[in-house]
Formats: structure tokens, sequence, C-alpha cells
């Protein structure tokens, strides 16, 4: 295992090694003079977990205000700001703020599930969420990833228990988030998986209209 992150220099060649080696893409907006940026580079990305899952998932590429038109491409206005992409250049999940070691662990788990279910890889999408939801329940991004495990597990054995299990957990420890919400949707309508996935295979946002 390598010691430090493999940062690509040349953005644009990230983006094409993404699509060619059909890898995740984790770009990190960053300038000289932010601290929190300085915290990020210093503690969080020294981690051997972190240095780890860029090894062997993903791709990474540095963005500095030297490259405006990428913060203009992007619609990013602070750093640090980290964006997550699928190997065709969507979006799965973004960042402002600093992200402490545990919290990018978190958040990189999260957006690598959601990437891999749009390229069809469902047991690593799976094992993403099997992590996420074990090792880093207090995250921001647990929710989501309770919801998304639910997903995963039905696509497995076709179990809609599955759903009411993610919403039973959601309700008793995540009762204020949305995505309580959002499973108690699929747990008593399980046809909407169909329609959610529809959505996201046409890029759209099921849940602006079903909220």
């Amino acid at each position: 295992m390598p010691e430090t992150i493999d940062w690509i220099g040349d953005v644009t060649l990230a983006h094409q090694r993404s699509g060619k080696e059909n890898l995740p893409l984790f770009l990190f907006f960053c300038s000289p003079g932010c601290y929190f940026c300085q915290k990020m580079e210093s503690g969080s990305y020294v981690q051997e977990k972190v240095i780890r899952l860029f090894d062997e998932k993903i791709l990474a590429a540095r963005i500095t205000p030297d490259d405006p038109a990428w913060f203009k491409s992007y619609d990013v206005r602070f750093t640090p700001t980290c964006i997550l992409l699928n190997p065709e250049g969507g979006e799965e999940e973004r960042s402002t703020g600093l992200l402490e070691g545990n919290a990018l662990m978190a958040f990189l788990l999260l957006g690598l599930a959601k990437s891999y279910y749009d390229m069809g890889k469902l047991e690593e999408g799976g094992e993403c969420t099997e992590i996420l939801t074990r090792d880093y329940p207090n995250s921001a991004q647990a929710p989501e990833g309770f919801f998304m495990r639910g997903i995963f597990r039905y696509h497995a054995d076709h179990n809609r228990d599955h759903f009411k299990e993610s919403f039973e957990i959601l309700h008793e420890r995540y009762h204020d988030s949305i995505w309580m919400k959002r499973a108690r949707l699929l747990y008593l309508y399980p046809c909407a998986l169909f329609r959610w996935q529809t959505f996201r295979d046409q890029k759209g946002d099921f849940w602006d209209k079903n909220d």
C-alpha cells in the first residue's frame, strides 16, 4: 500500500482515466491559505484507511484557484469542497467544509455505494453500505447509508423485509432524518423502488416530487 494518496495533477487527465479505468473520481477543491484544507491535508488524507480506500477504489485530483474554470464548472464557491463523481462524470456526493478522517470515510463510502449502484456493481455497493452503517453510524451519511443498505440487500435476495428493517432502524435512531420518511415510502410501497431506479437512470431527482 502506498504511503500517500496518488493525486493526479492534470484534472482533464483524471476525468479521462476515470472513464477509461471505470473508477470513481474524487475532486478536492482547495486553496493554499485555507485552514481547513490544510487540516485535511495533514490529518484526513494521511490516515491509513483513507489511503487504502483511494488506492483500491478511487482516483483523486486536487483543484486550486489556479484553475478557476473547474471551480466555475462545478459551481464551487468555498474551500474545502469535496465531490465524488462516477466514471461517467455524474456527481454522486458533495461536501463543503472540513471532513476529518471518519467523516471523510463515511463520505467516500456513501459516494462509492451510489456510484457502484449506477454502474450495476451491486455487490461492491452493498459492501460499502455495510461498512458505512457498521463503522460510522454517527456520521452525517449514516441515515442515507441505511436507506441504501436496504435497497442493496433487497437486490441480493428480493426480500421486501429489508425495506421494513431500514425504516425501523431509521425511525428508531434517526427519527428526524428525511431518510426515515423516504425509507417509509419504500416500506409501504415497495414498487416505488422501480420508479426511483428509473429516475436515477434518467439522472433525475425522484425525491423532488415524492418527499
